[in-house]
């Protein structure tokens, strides 16, 4: 029923491609919460702060990578790397042998930055023994 909705409403003019997903979405709720009953109303709050902060954590890695790009761009390291490795006059498999092991090395680097302890940690779950959370005001 979902694809009806969606494929209809975008061919028949009712609404945009965002809007359909947008549209899927609410669907996709009310059939949960209301048909199927899988999700009580008492989850929803917990679902919406689940989502939002997964959202978050997205839109923040978005950020940075487009930051990082427009910073490599604009002091043209990419064209100097370029520059450097056909001066170096690296064959096709000798260029694949030093790209795999640049990523190999990255990849070190990395690695342990994502394997943190407190990685997916649910920031409000982190609450005093009266129920506050850290650092904040209390009247």
């Amino acid at each position: 029923m979902l694809i009806v909705v969606v494929r209809g409403g975008i061919y028949t003019g009712i609404f945009t491609l965002t809007e359909a997903a947008a549209m899927s979405a609410v669907y996709a709720f009310f059939v949960a919460v209301f048909v199927y009953r899988d999700m009580g109303l008492k989850n929803v709050r917990k679902v919406l702060i689940d989502s939002a902060n997964m959202s978050a954590m997205l839109l923040y890695i978005i950020t940075n990578a487009v930051l990082f790009s427009f910073l490599l761009t604009n002091e043209n390291i990419p064209q100097a790397i370029a520059e450097w490795m056909v001066g170096q006059g690296l064959g096709v498999i000798s260029f694949l042998l030093f790209v795999n092991i640049l990523l190999l090395l990255m990849g070190n680097i990395m690695e342990p930055l994502v394997d943190h302890p407190d990685h997916g940690a649910d920031p409000l779950s982190h609450r005093d023994e009266a129920g506050h959370r850290p650092g904040a005001l209390r009247g």
